[in-house]
C-alpha cells in the first residue's frame, strides 16, 4: 500500500512507543504519539495535528484517563 496523504498516529505511550514506519514502509506516517497523554491532551493539541493536512488519523487514546480516574475514586 503506498499513499501520498500523510497518515498520523495519535495518542498516548501504546502509539508513541511502536515501530509504525517499520510496520507501514510504504506509508508517510506520523507519529504522534505522547507517553502519559489523556484524551483532554489530544483535545488540546488537535490543532497541532490538524495543521498537517493528513488524509487520516488513527487514534488511540483513554488508557490513561481510566487510570487517572480509578486512583482519583
Amino acid at each position: 500500500m503506498t499513499s501520498g496523504k500523510l497518515i498520523i498516529m495519535l495518542g498516548d505511550s501504546l502509539t508513541a512507543g511502536n515501530a509504525w514506519g517499520r510496520a507501514f514502509p510504504r506509508v508517510r506516517l506520523k507519529n504522534m504519539g505522547i507517553n502519559g497523554d489523556t484524551a483532554a491532551g489530544v483535545w488540546g493539541r488537535l490543532d497541532e495535528v490538524v495543521s498537517h493536512n493528513p488524509g487520516k488519523i488513527f487514534l488511540q487514546i483513554g488508557i490513561n484517563d481510566f487510570l487517572i480516574s480509578s486512583v482519583g475514586a
